[in-house]
């Protein structure tokens, strides 16, 4: 049988579902999780949600209230989902350009985009490839203005051997499928001040924020087991046809903030001392993918500055030439490795923000010209090798 390598893998199987079910007669398993979080994130405070959207929503719920900022900037790629929020909580998104070479925001277009009604600036470490000036972009940044990091893809990256997460006021991650932790779903926030925290608490005591229904509840278990279940190659290439017609890159319509279900915080209880393997694997995978592919011309590839430690979730490469983008799609998609173009299209392009098709060049190209590769813990040495060599054939 030939091999096939998705995109999107589950890091658990049926075996560990067993032990979480025995996980339910545990206590303290929430307090468990926060705690191990927090220590993987210098002592920063931890609030476990139902997925990343979920922390994100709240977060902006939280800054708004009582604030007369209600301009929100954030870079014009990145998931369609955030747009969604930062509308959903009475905010106006703004957007920056994002820079083509490490196809994060670009610092001086995020700058320029602030004033006095921007209530934050959102950095999202795409791709799991840390902002290597993050740093500077927190000394840059108006008092009064707040610094928040989307981590969604980014769990166990670093800059300047700090995580990522750790640099803004408030950041957040997401558990979900294909995120470099993937427990099913799930997310938390991270606060760096008591204050923020307080905020946090009682925007979530307002939003009368609760625990899944136990339909809601059983649906996501067998979900779970169903996405457990694709850990077998065999399982995952005879589910393909069915898988594909769940895939849905469309930002959702409105958000709902639940607490994180009981099961993902075992199961995330569980899986997370195996969590820094995990992203070693995901780093040497997408280092070894640079290596192998960085000679080639009409290729361009993110620099990976040295004070960068990046956990991809995926490897990002632009294709100069769409046609031959079109053909290396199709190669790789035979030799069964599969391979995404992500969101497709820049924020402005998904909504009418009342900006022009033309605006934030940089966005555009990269929506244009992206592909993304897998790298996580399923990748071995010859899968690498086959992309390198159909890459070696289409561009030559």
């Amino acid at each position: 049988m030939k091999r096939y390598v998705p995109l999107v893998v589950p890091h658990f199987g049926i075996k560990e579902i067993g032990f979480c079910l025995r996980g339910y007669f545990q206590r303290h398993q929430e307090e468990i999780f926060v705690q191990a979080l927090s220590q993987m994130y210098l002592g920063r405070r931890v609030m476990l949600l139902s997925s990343g959207s979920a922390a994100f929503f709240l977060i902006l719920t939280a800054l708004s209230q009582k604030s007369k900022q209600k301009e929100v900037v954030l870079p014009a790629y990145t998931a369609g989902n955030l747009i969604t929020c930062v509308r959903q909580a009475g905010l106006v998104p703004v957007l920056c350009d994002i820079s083509l070479e490490d196809f994060n925001l670009d610092f001086q277009s995020c700058l320029k985009a602030i004033n006095k009604n921007t209530l934050a600036v959102i950095a999202v470490h795409m791709f799991g490839i840390g902002i290597a000036e993050i740093q500077d972009l927190a000394k840059k940044i108006p008092g009064g203005v707040y610094l928040i990091e989307d981590c969604a893809q980014a769990m166990g990256s670093r800059v300047d051997n700090l995580p990522c997460g750790t640099f803004g006021d408030l950041s957040f991650f997401s558990f979900n499928r294909g995120k470099n932790l993937p427990i099913f779903s799930g997310g938390f926030i991270l606060a760096a001040e008591e204050l923020l925290w307080q905020k946090l608490k009682d925007t979530c005591r307002q939003q009368r924020v609760k625990k899944e229904i136990a339909f809601s509840r059983m649906s996501l278990f067998a979900k779970t087991i169903g996405f457990a279940s694709l850990n077998s190659q065999l399982v995952y290439k005879i589910s393909q046809p069915i898988l594909s017609l769940f895939k849905d890159n469309q930002p959702a319509n409105s958000i709902t903030v639940k607490e994180m279900p009981s099961f993902q915080v075992i199961l995330g209880n569980l899986l997370l001392p195996k969590a820094q393997l995990w992203f070693s694997q995901r780093h040497h995978n997408g280092l070894r993918l640079y290596h192998l592919l960085k000679n080639f011309s009409g290729l361009r590839l993110p620099v990976l500055k040295p004070n960068v430690y990046p956990v991809f979730s995926r490897f990002p490469v632009l294709v100069e030439d769409q046609l031959r983008l079109s053909r290396i799609i199709l190669r790789l998609l035979q030799a069964g490795i599969e391979c995404s173009s992500f969101y497709g299209q820049p924020l402005h392009h998904m909504f009418d923000l009342g900006y022009r098709k033309e605006d934030f060049p940089n966005a555009c190209y990269l929506a244009r010209h992206l592909l993304t590769l897998p790298v996580h813990p399923w990748v071995n040495e010859g899968d690498l090798e086959i992309m390198q060599e159909i890459f070696c054939e289409e561009l030559r």
